[in-house]
């Protein structure tokens, strides 16, 4: 018999995902310079979850 998740814990891997990506997004809005490449892989940390959850799957 499966165990149920809770809504925390079903919810815990998209809510993390947006909150980097969000932070992401205004860091690259506020910040120049070199910190800007950190900024741009906070936002695409979303994607690269997205591309090995597809790998992963295969």
């Amino acid at each position: 018999m499966k165990r149920k998740a809770s809504l925390g814990q079903i919810f815990a891997v998209p809510a993390s995902l947006f909150v980097i990506g969000l932070t992401g997004l205004v860091w690259a809005l506020l910040v120049d310079g070199p910190q800007d490449i950190l900024a741009g892989l906070a936002v695409a940390s979303s994607l690269g979850v997205l591309i090995w959850a597809l790998v992963r799957k295969r």
